[in-house]
C-alpha cells in the first residue's frame, strides 16, 4: 500500500472513506480492524467510519464521493451526474481522477487496497 500522500488531491480521511466502502464491498485486502485503526489515527470517529462502510458520510464532500464510488461500481450510467455532485461539493478534477483510480485499482486487483491513508507500519492483509 502506498503511504506517500504528499501530492494527493485527497486527504487521508477521504482515501480512508473510499477504502472502508470498498472493503465493505469485498474490494480490499485490508481488514476492517486495520482500516478503523488507520481512521482513528487520521482523526475519524467510529460513527463516521460506520457511515462510510454503508456508503455515506457525516461530511457533505464525503457523501458525494461515496455516491460516486457506488455509481462506478453499480450504476455506471449515474457516474456523470455524480461527477457533477462531486464538483459541486468542492472536488477538483484531479481529486475526481484520484477517486476513479482508487476504485479502478480495487476492481482490477481484488484483494489490494491502495493508498488509503495508512500512516506508520503496513497492516496485515485480511484473512
Amino acid at each position: 500500500m502506498e503511504t506517500n500522500t504528499g501530492d494527493s488531491p485527497l486527504d487521508a480521511q477521504m482515501r480512508l472513506r473510499i477504502a472502508l466502502y470498498l472493503a465493505q464491498r469485498g474490494l480490499g485486502a485490508m481488514s476492517m480492524e486495520s482500516l478503523h485503526e488507520s481512521g482513528r489515527a487520521a482523526g475519524m470517529n467510529g460513527a463516521e467510519m460506520t457511515a462510510n462502510r454503508q456508503g455515506t458520510s457525516h461530511d457533505i464532500k464525503g457523501t458525494a464521493c461515496l455516491r460516486f464510488v457506488q455509481a462506478m461500481l453499480d450504476k455506471p450510467q449515474r457516474e456523470a451526474p455524480c461527477t457533477r455532485d462531486m464538483r459541486d461539493a468542492g472536488f477538483s478534477q484531479a481529486g475526481i481522477g484520484e477517486v476513479q483510480l482508487q476504485v479502478r485499482a480495487a476492481i482490477a486487483t481484488p484483494g489490494e487496497t491502495m493508498n488509503c491513508g495508512q500512516t506508520g507500519s503496513r497492516p496485515s492483509p485480511a484473512d
